[in-house]
């Protein structure tokens, strides 16, 4: 129970600071937020969706979506840098 409280209290942590940082308006910061989301996304999946003794594959399929759109949504960004 220790362990689901302290992620719960990261989880808010990485939430407030994604918002500080896509507030800023940089595309650091963007990037940056982008980042906490895919930690975000590796907690729940691990901790919360109890997938830490789950075959590799399901566990790297869950990640793998939020490292995709993390990707795209940063390859917009760097290219919309270059306008």
């Amino acid at each position: 129970m220790r362990v689901l409280l302290l992620c719960w209290g990261v989880l808010l942590l990485l939430t407030v600071a994604s918002v500080a940082a896509g507030s800023l308006g940089e595309h650091w910061a963007m990037l940056l937020a982008l980042g906490g989301c895919v930690v975000k996304g590796w907690i729940i999946s691990e901790h919360f969706m109890e997938l830490r003794s789950a075959p590799r594959f399901w566990r790297f399929l869950l990640l793998a979506w939020p490292l995709l759109l993390t990707a795209l949504i940063g390859t917009t960004l760097w290219l919309g840098m270059w306008k």
